[in-house]
């Protein structure tokens, strides 16, 4: 059923706030004419022609809606409209009747448990959707926000919302070889917060070479002198090799002369002297020369790396590394060259020399890769942001396959409840076809022809009847001598066929697959300037509507019924609500409808009748003296309606001139339009006709209204109902 109607923007509902009416099975509203009724039955039939008002429904399941108004009876009977037929039931197929009753019972059973699956549906997305929200806050705080806003940029475009990130982290392919953040974040500091230029390749020294030199065979092999010479023993127990042999550069000069005595030299002696540093002696000296040569030249070069790259460099130990094992270096080398007999101990660790070199090489393949991206940075950058999302989606693995197991084991559930929600639906199918061709096989028009007349003429209408028309589809308003009596009806004939039409159009449809749908009823003021007659009889096929609603049948699941007539509304509504079973008071709910500054509004009385006695809620109404209230001068009118009835000055030839004439002349016309009412009726050209009320003549209406009690000898009346006189 309809649990809510919220009325913005519309007629004098006020265009800023909803007004809000939370109806129960049964409804009442009451209200006076031009307060809003029909606008609620025209917002109830057709919601989407009213953009800031709506109707929301239980379950979200629509019935069908039947909606008496003027807008009904002006579609329904009107000359260029033929009145379409009502299909019901024959008599007798009372058997297929009965089948359809059970396939009904069947239908409303399978719409039911269709509805709980929908409901269990339902339920499990929500935990669907707390499981997502759930990991989408557990993506945020842990990955998006320790690794994602370091490098914001890599990821833009999913960082608008938990949801879209938690979504993005999903979709990537996981792979276990990434690079790590701190690659990442360099190179997203190269690509993104950096100037790239251009740079020169750092010149590296010869690891080989260096290698190779301090592994030579020489720096380990004693250079000796020619140990045939029977000098060499003398001079190798003189441990003054070095000083001879730096002699033999003076002895050329000196003339075979010793460069130290003086003396002449024999001949043999300087044949010795000579062949003491034979070639190979020579030749060794000069291998070790070289090398040693080459080896300060390599740590030359290793030095001024470390001091030309000593931004690079920041590992200490590592210098100092480096440095100690090139002081040793030169240090054995420098031995060796004061006394070539002596051996270069090389086996010190020189690991950080290599070190030193890989480092150059590495720190040389980055600023190759920078130059390279330089040429091409934006493939370079969308390379970094695929290895971002990479990084993302490797260390959130785990939570991700979590997620998934999870997510799994709702889905898997959800589509078993599908897949048992469409065999549901495909029996319901089943189920409406069956009743469509029963329906098919059975309905006609006849039946409720043959009903409405019979009421007509049960409550002595026998002026016109229906007839059906040749077409088997529609009807005809028609006299007793055969004429279209459609032009000539009445406004009582007329308002009683036209709700007699409406009655029987709920206990069938004008479409034949139409007859078991389940209905919303709104009735719109059924009676206006009817006989209490006519009343009583509304009145009574009204009631008869609601307690089939309450006992729930004829698929009638909730009623509205609005007016403005009083005598109607408390016969429609006695003995309903608080007054009537404790078991169903609850089901029923009574509004009332009021138009204040141009501004309609809606009070909800909840069970409680608010209409105890018409005559004393009109004198109710104005006690308040709310000047601002557009409906003063009409309670004024049904006051003095009644009241004169009563007394004697309401009938239809007695025009109440010489008390009007009694007033002065500016304020006849106020006095005139409220006396107009007694001998015009409810509906009366004079509604509203002479004057527009605003709060000034609302108050001015007022005083009249007491003056004329006073006039007519019934002031006292007036005192008692407006309680200003407590005897």
């Amino acid at each position: 059923m309809i649990n809510s109607i919220k009325i913005k923007n519309v007629a004098t509902y006020d265009s800023k706030n909803e007004t809000v009416l939370t109806p129960s099975i049964i409804n009442f509203v009451y209200g006076n004419n031009g307060t809003g009724k029909t606008t609620i039955s025209r917002i109830i039939e057709n919601p989407n022609e009213y953009p800031d008002s709506s109707v929301s429904w239980n379950n979200e399941t629509e019935y069908s809606r039947l909606v008496y108004n003027r807008d009904f009876v002006r579609s329904n009977f009107n000359e260029e409209t033929k009145l379409r037929g009502i299909y019901t039931f024959g008599e007798e197929s009372e058997e297929t009747y009965k089948r359809i009753e059970d396939l009904n019972k069947s239908r409303k059973e399978i719409k039911d448990y269709i509805e709980s699956i929908k409901e269990e549906i339902k339920n499990h997305n929500i935990e669907l959707n707390d499981l997502k929200k759930e990991n989408a806050d557990f993506f945020w705080e842990n990955y998006k926000k320790k690794y994602c806003d370091p490098v914001s940029e890599l990821y833009k475009g999913s960082l608008n919302s938990k949801e879209s990130f938690l979504e993005k982290c999903l979709t990537v392919q996981y792979i276990t070889n990434i690079e790590s953040f701190d690659m990442i974040l360099e190179e997203y500091g190269t690509l993104y917060q950096q100037e790239l230029v251009e740079q020169k390749l750092i010149e590296n020294f010869n690891i080989k070479e260096f290698s190779d030199l301090i592994n030579s065979d020489i720096l380990t092999t004693e250079i000796v002198e020619n140990e045939n010479i029977t000098l060499y023993q003398l001079i190798n127990d003189l441990k003054n090799s070095s000083w001879v042999e730096e002699g033999l550069k003076y002895l050329n000069d000196s003339q075979n002369k010793c460069p130290f005595c003086q003396k002449k030299l024999s001949e043999e002696f300087l044949d010795n002297i000579y062949k003491l540093y034979d070639e190979k002696y020579k030749k060794l000296k000069r291998e070790f020369s070289d090398i040693k040569e080459r080896i300060l030249k390599l740590k030359n070069d290793i030095a001024n790396c470390l001091r030309d790259n000593d931004n690079i460099i920041k590992d200490t130990t590592l210098v100092l590394n480096i440095n100690d094992f090139l002081d040793h270096i030169e240090k054995e080398l420098e031995k060796k060259s004061h006394n070539l007999k002596e051996t270069c101990n090389t086996k010190k660790d020189y690991s950080s020399i290599i070190r030193l070199h890989d480092m150059i090489d590495e720190k040389n393949e980055k600023i190759k890769q920078n130059n390279q991206k330089l040429k091409d940075i934006e493939s370079s950058k969308k390379e970094l942001v695929t290895n971002a999302w990479l990084f993302i989606r490797n260390i959130a693995n785990d939570s991700i396959i979590k997620y998934n197991q999870k997510k799994k084991i709702i889905i898997d559930k959800i589509s078993k409840i599908e897949e048992n929600k469409k065999q549901q639906e495909d029996k319901l199918k089943k189920i409406e076809m069956e009743i469509h061709q029963l329906e098919n096989s059975i309905t006609g028009i006849t039946k409720t022809i043959d009903q409405i007349n019979n009421l007509l003429k049960k409550f002595n209408f026998t002026n016109f009847r229906l007839r059906e028309n040749d077409d088997h589809l529609t009807y005809t308003i028609i006299r007793p001598n055969g004429e279209d009596a459609t032009k000539t009806l009445s406004e009582g004939e007329f308002s009683f066929i036209s709700f007699l039409y409406f009655y029987n159009l709920v206990f069938g449809s004008r479409n034949k697959k139409g007859l078991q749908e389940e209905h919303v009823l709104i009735i719109d003021d059924p009676v206006t300037s009817m006989d209490s007659n006519t009343l009583f009889i509304i009145s009574t096929l009204i009631r008869n509507l609601i307690d089939m609603c309450i006992e729930e049948k004829r698929n009638i699941k909730q009623v509205f019924i609005l007016s403005h007539n009083i005598y109607f509304f408390k016969e429609v509504s006695y003995s309903y609500g608080s007054t009537g079973k404790n078991s169903t008071k609850t089901k029923f709910k009574y509004f009332t409808i009021k138009k204040s500054n141009g501004l309609s509004s809606i009070e909800d009385f909840g069970f409680n009748n608010p209409i105890k006695n018409s005559y004393e809620l009109l004198w109710e109404n104005l006690r308040k003296r709310d000047y601002s209230d557009d409906s003063n001068l009409n309670t004024m009118r049904r006051i003095l309606e009644q009241y004169f009835h009563t007394i004697g000055n309401g009938s239809p030839n007695n025009n109440n001139k010489d008390l009007i004439n009694s007033f002065d002349e500016k304020d006849r016309l106020i006095v005139k339009s409220m006396l107009s009412y007694v001998n015009d009726g409810s509906h009366s050209i004079m509604d509203g006709f002479y004057i527009v009320p605003d709060e000034k003549l609302n108050e001015t209406a007022f005083k009249l209204f007491k003056d004329i009690f006073k006039k007519l000898g019934h002031e006292s009346h007036y005192k008692m109902m407006m309680q200003e006189d407590e005897d």
